[in-house]
């Protein structure tokens, strides 16, 4: 009983060229398709028979070479089996660009006054607070007013 070892190999790729370009050079390579689709093929190559040749039959003859054509039959008996390639094609989903949306504000969440009172911190410059109203501001039931954190001030 012989033992057969046969190799199976997974290649990816990520486009319908590259695709297409990687099933024929496996075919160049002697290897056939077995099964195929427009996102996968399966390619197979025949395993190669390896005969024992006259060496052996000459060991066989001379009994105290007995050994050797054991060594000989074991290893003629692990054969390369077949060979298996399967070619996936998995493209790349093109990105999403990000909305106004997936961005966090630059805007801070709590209040921040300067020291005169005077103007606000935006999260990248200070704003005058007569200029225009925080965001973050708690504001009035009308939404007339916002609070600075020591006075009510008019929305602007």
């Amino acid at each position: 009983m012989a033992l057969v070892q046969s190799q199976h190999q997974q290649v990816n790729v990520e486009s319908k060229h590259h695709f297409d370009s990687a099933v024929q050079q496996y075919i160049s390579r002697g290897f056939a398709p077995r099964q195929m689709s427009n996102e996968f093929a399966i390619l197979f190559k025949p395993g190669e028979q390896k005969g024992l040749g006259c060496g052996f039959v000459l060991c066989l003859l001379i009994p105290f070479c007995w050994p050797i054509a054991i060594i000989m039959l074991v290893n003629r008996s692990k054969q390369v089996g077949e060979q298996t390639i399967t070619i996936r094609l998995q493209e790349k989903s093109q990105p999403t660009l990000p909305g106004p949306d997936d961005f966090a504000p630059a805007i801070p969440a709590q209040l921040q006054m300067s020291e005169d009172r005077e103007s606000w911190w935006d999260g990248r410059d200070w704003v005058r607070a007569d200029q225009a109203a925080p965001p973050m501001a708690r504001r009035s039931a009308d939404g007339n007013l916002w609070w600075d954190g020591q006075e009510w001030r008019a929305v602007s």
